[in-house]
């Protein structure tokens, strides 16, 4: 897809140029072409927060809950 290509590519020059990018994915892989720290979200809440040379598919994916994340009060 060219629309896809042209992303990336602005993102990556972007990157380079030392810009901050924020980019949410579900894709690992994706994530880590053009990041330097990987956050994970759950609930609104920052659940992992590494460098992205740290981020394996193992930490990220099993990045620890807080307590009260199913609270639906």
């Amino acid at each position: 897809m060219a629309s896809s290509h042209w992303v990336w590519e602005h993102l990556l020059r972007l990157a380079d140029a030392g810009v901050t990018v924020l980019f949410s994915s579900p894709e690992l892989d994706e994530i880590l072409m053009v990041s330097d720290r990987v956050l994970v979200f759950f609930n609104g809440r920052i659940v992992l927060n590494v460098d992205a040379q740290d981020a394996h598919p193992d930490i990220v994916g099993g990045a620890p809950l807080p307590v009260d994340c199913f609270d639906e009060t």
